[in-house]
């Protein structure tokens, strides 16, 4: 096979949806039997060479470029329904139909068939889950979009005897704005609402296609109304979206939105908690070492001073008792509370003013909120910053001896006994050695052009394996992160000599069963001596 790729894009095919354990010969076998292949290239991660399941595969000509599409397109390869297209670029959005409601035995050879007497086919594809059954959607891009109109403008007569449904594929981006959807998820109605009343009150602002009401319940077991409204035009859903959202009409107070897909909610959900924990993070206090007689009224009017509290909670424990041999569960106080205002003012306020505060005789510590994942982060930053200092004092991370080109930087202890030179004969030159710096592995060729977390990351993947060779998955990951507290060029030497990775890593194992003495639990994890 030739390594020189055939530019001409007729001749070339495009395949997605690859296993991520074929390689080239794979692709070879697969493809050879449709006519002379030229050129093969499976795409890989740019930084961890990974391959990314995309391939292109160039013919000697176009014949055979469209027969392997054509032959190929959806077939199961090594547990993956591969995805073949002819390699166009640009192609035209406005030339993608998108079809659902297909039958589960469904393919993309019989969506083909189907479509290709309306133009130019460039790609077909139906969609599977992970476990290789189909969604029962796929996508039909043709090559020009007056292609994809008359295939939609024929949908009836054509698919008349199916129940497949064709429309226009519209993009992602333009799915989320809530000026193209026509649906409305509704709800603040209760059991006296009929769709005969929900059609009549949504009616005026459009032409209504269906709508339903539906019922369930809610965490308190009590019973929850809500609905979905389905305009024909999206224009007439954002109509009613201005006139009835939070609007109390007749008694009910409207909730009209958009209806967006569960994973399009559950993204816009993290999102909106993202930016309400940014705002807490500057409006709420955490306080404790409170007295335990303290009760939340007493301490809103102790925080109330500073401005007004939006929210305030006190922490409480479940204390068991026991009366005549009966359990009496009880909730006390555990000291500590968190107090949030309304203004970033009064908490910058409250902090100071409560910062030292004595309170029945006990001095209360008083801090900004913050979230819980960034807790576990500074957390984690300190038992590093306490294994390093462990390590420092037992002399486990001494500077190995690195050779450098630079001349005048200080002498190194050599790690072996000196050796007496060999007699020279007369006017024998003594030879001279060429120091260079550490050759880096292949992976980490462009690691000088690298920001710092990327470089740190890079290091981190190389010793991973050498350090897990010589430990256990238990402790790997951490001797790994303390390993990676050593400076960088360090690092970089050390990376070329896995002997000395070993040492490095039987020196930690040393420190932390010196920093588990105490620890049975943590020292059963240790590899054994």
């Amino acid at each position: 096979m030739s390594q020189v790729r055939n530019l001409n894009t007729a001749c070339q095919i495009f395949i997605g949806c690859l296993h991520p354990t074929v390689i080239e010969s794979d692709l070879y076998s697969l493809t050879s039997t449709f006519g002379q292949v030229v050129y093969i290239r499976i795409l890989r991660n740019i930084y961890t060479k990974e391959p990314m399941g995309l391939a292109f595969v160039s013919f000697s000509d176009s014949a055979s470029a469209k027969r392997a599409r054509e032959e190929l397109n959806g077939v199961l390869f090594k547990g993956k329904h591969i995805n073949v297209t002819l390699y166009y670029k640009p192609r035209n959005a406005n030339a993608n139909i998108f079809v659902s409601n297909l039958s589960p035995e469904f393919m993309a050879r019989d969506l083909e068939k189907i479509f290709k007497q309306f133009g130019t086919i460039v790609s077909v594809k139906v969609s599977y889950d992970p476990s290789l059954i189909s969604n029962r959607y796929g996508y039909v891009q043709f090559e020009k979009e007056e292609h994809a109109l008359s295939a939609l403008a024929a949908k009836d007569q054509i698919l008349g005897s199916t129940k497949i449904q064709v429309s226009k594929f519209v993009p992602i981006k333009d799915r989320s704005d809530p000026s193209n959807n026509p649906n409305l998820y509704v709800r603040g109605f209760d059991s006296s609402m009929t769709q005969e009343n929900l059609q009549n009150i949504f009616q005026v602002y459009g032409e209504v296609s269906s709508l339903v009401i539906m019922r369930d319940g809610d965490k308190r077991g009590e019973d929850r109304f809500y609905g979905y409204v389905c305009f024909k035009e999206a224009d007439c859903a954002q109509k009613a979206v201005s006139a009835l959202h939070n609007k109390s009409i007749d008694n009910v107070v409207w909730y009209v939105v958009p209806h967006l897909k569960r994973a399009a909610r559950k993204k816009k959900l993290e999102a909106d908690y993202k930016l309400k924990k940014e705002g807490w993070k500057k409006r709420n206090l955490f306080i404790k070492n409170l007295p335990l007689s303290l009760s939340e009224s007493m301490l809103r009017d102790l925080c109330s001073e500073y401005g007004p509290i939006e929210s305030l909670k006190i922490h409480m424990t479940e204390n068991i008792t026991y009366n005549d041999g009966q359990k009496v569960p009880q909730w006390v106080s555990n000291g500590s509370a968190f107090v949030c205002f309304t203004a970033e003012e009064s908490a910058r306020r409250a902090l100071n003013g409560l910062r030292n505060k004595m309170i029945e005789g006990k001095n209360i510590f008083v801090a900004m909120w913050k979230p819980r994942e960034e807790l576990v982060k500074s957390l984690n930053a300190r038992k590093y910053k306490f294994f390093q200092r462990q390590m420092m004092e037992v002399g486990a991370f001494n500077p190995m001896f690195v050779q450098q080109n630079k001349p005048g930087r200080g002498r190194s202890i050599p790690q072996v006994p000196p050796q007496i030179p060999p007699p020279m004969m007369p006017h024998m030159a003594m030879p001279r050695v060429i120091q260079q710096e550490p050759r880096l592995a292949p992976e980490l060729a462009n690691f000088n052009s690298q920001p710092p977390e990327t470089q740190r990351r890079m290091l981190g993947e190389q010793l991973y394996p050498v350090v897990l060779k010589n430990s256990n998955d238990k402790i790997a990951g951490k001797i790994t992160g303390m390993l990676l507290e050593i400076d960088t060029r360090t690092l970089l030497a050390l990376i070329q000599n896995p002997t000395e990775v070993a040492i490095k890593v039987r020196e930690a194992v040393e420190v932390l069963r010196k920093a588990w003495a105490n620890n049975p639990e943590a020292l059963a994890v240790l590899p054994a001596v």
